[in-house]
């Protein structure tokens, strides 16, 4: 981006100081959608090369370093007298904080996950239409013990600050991620669409030619904008009825960062790392596959030959017991500039054989898990992450 030749001192636009977040490219996109002009820059970058490109205002992204480390990351220790108005996310605060003197220290537990702030509405223009009490994204081990100098709390969870500001500059920092708005605060109120699923028997699709069917399932229903494979044996019901009861406590983070940390190992052994821009591991709370009764009394008989061929009233079955397991969604996506981009091909982009062992391991090392399933949509229509 920064290698465009494009004139962009035209425009008013905001540095977005990637400092190795998971969501950079997220803040970077929820800006645009903004009709705000952003560019993701490392950093490391002197302020003075901030001035330099007329940047009317800077946001820090998080990272999963911490500020308490021997070697942090990093940044000019002019940052945050540039006179620019600035939003520090997750490591933002806390470099916000320690660089005026406050302290930071690791909890003995983590926050991961959906929790109740309660917000300043009234005091800081940053929450303006905001609700005092939001549910909002928060993932850190690291929090606030003593605020800096001339910082004030403007928000708080259960247990620590979330958010502060500079009582003469506009400056602020947030704790929780506002960019990732499947938790809240303040969603952009699009209406958002359905995903159909795909499957067969095929032990070797035909990746290309579901590729074809995605788009024209998305085009000829409008209100569709993703398509997935699923992976493994033919799905016998269309209907979808086994769903999952799922809150986001720590074992389903876990659960979820267990299935990335297969995928990512898996990806790097097969040097397909540098090759796909990015692949969100999705944990949906679907469950295929479950044992069904035709009625309370009449099981049916899974080595019945038959089986495939016998038409099964929805209206009369019952599941056993509440569904448990959940399935994965592979996300791989190329682009350059994450505003467009598509998925990648098995097979072109990477050897089929990876994909193969990535089943097979998630499978096989993460308990409760049903299926495995494979994004075959181009953004847009749909996004790049899931939400």
């Amino acid at each position: 981006m920064m290698g465009s030749s494009e004139n962009t001192n035209e425009y008013d636009k905001v540095a977005i100081l990637d400092a190795g977040s998971q969501y950079a490219k997220v803040i970077d996109r929820r800006v645009r959608e903004l009709s705000v002009y952003s560019e993701l820059v490392p950093l490391q970058t002197p302020v003075s090369e901030l001035l330099s490109r007329k940047y009317k205002a800077i946001i820090i992204s998080g990272s999963p370093g911490s500020v308490n480390d021997p070697n942090p990351v990093y940044y000019d220790t002019q940052l945050f007298n540039c006179g620019l108005p600035i939003l520090g996310i997750c490591y933002g605060l806390q470099m916000l904080n320690k660089e005026r003197g406050g302290t930071i220290v690791r909890q003995a537990k983590r926050e991961d996950g959906q929790f109740e702030v309660e917000l300043d509405i009234t005091g800081s223009p940053l929450f303006k239409n905001m609700n005092k009490l939001e549910n909002v994204l928060l993932t850190h081990g690291d929090s606030i013990e003593k605020l800096g100098a001339n910082l004030i709390s403007i928000g708080k969870s259960e247990s620590f600050i979330v958010a502060c500001a500079d009582l003469e500059k506009p400056i602020y920092g947030l704790q929780f991620h506002p960019e990732i708005r499947s938790v809240g605060v303040q969603g952009d109120a699009r209406t958002y669409s359905f995903a159909a699923a795909i499957s067969s028997n095929d032990e070797k699709p035909n990746w290309n030619e579901l590729f074809i069917l995605a788009r024209l399932i998305t085009k000829a229903c409008h209100h569709i904008n993703r398509v997935v494979y699923i992976l493994g044996k033919k799905i016998l019901d269309a209907e979808i009825t086994q769903v999952t009861r799922t809150s986001l406590t720590q074992d389903i983070v876990d659960k979820a960062r267990a299935c990335d940390y297969h995928a990512m190992v898996i990806m790097k052994r097969h040097n397909a790392y540098s090759a796909i821009s990015q692949m969100p591991v999705v944990l949906i709370p679907i469950q295929f596959d479950r044992q069904i009764y035709l009625n309370d009394h009449e099981e049916i008989n899974k080595n019945d030959e038959h089986m495939n061929e016998r038409i099964i009233p929805l209206t009369r079955l019952r599941p056993i017991a509440s569904s448990f397991q959940h399935s994965v969604v592979l996300r791989t996506f190329l682009t350059k500039d994450f505003m467009t981009g598509r998925p990648a091909v098995p097979g072109e982009t990477f050897p089929l054989e990876m994909l193969d062992e990535m089943c097979q391991t998630i499978k096989s090392n993460v308990p409760g898990i049903s299926r495995i399933l494979y994004d075959l949509t181009s953004k847009p229509p749909a996004t790049t992450e899931w939400e």
